[in-house]
């Protein structure tokens, strides 16, 4: 099964995944686009409240597609380690990680838990390194 088999269609996916095609070449990027945050206004007496909405991307040869999947699916078995028990492949990959979850996490008491939070996003952010990614973003709204 190939990485984009894996990644698409997911259910309760939310965001738009679109392959593009370099006219006049034979490079394939595919480029996945997702919403985070709100635009509701910001409640400060509401710890999660997120002051901004973004739309973000980022577009990724083909040939790189496979190992980044894989090394996604490592990574969520790593940090969420109820997935290394899921019957089946599409249940890990369908898992989805929440940035709200994260964030959660960093305020959190307890500190196997702000760890475990910190060492998702720097072998996440080691991931990205790692892959020749080109990526866009736009701020929708902000709390006033």
């Amino acid at each position: 099964m190939s990485a984009w088999h894996l990644l698409w269609p997911s259910p309760g996916f939310s965001g738009l995944a679109i392959a593009v095609s370099v006219l006049g070449g034979s490079f394939l990027y595919l480029c996945y686009i997702d919403e985070s945050g709100t635009a509701q206004v910001l409640n400060p007496d509401v710890p999660d409240s997120v002051p901004v909405m973004v739309i973000g991307g980022f577009t990724v040869p083909e040939e790189r597609m496979t190992a980044l999947a894989s090394d996604f699916i490592e990574l969520k078995k790593r940090f969420r380690p109820e997935l290394r028990t899921r019957p089946t492949l599409r249940d890990v990959v369908h898992h989805e990680v929440k940035g709200e979850t994260l964030r959660k996490s960093f305020r959190r008491t307890g500190r196997k838990q702000r760890r475990a939070a910190h060492g998702f996003l720097d072998y996440l952010l080691n991931l990205t390194r790692a892959t020749p990614l080109h990526g866009v973003g736009s701020r929708l709204g902000e709390a006033k």
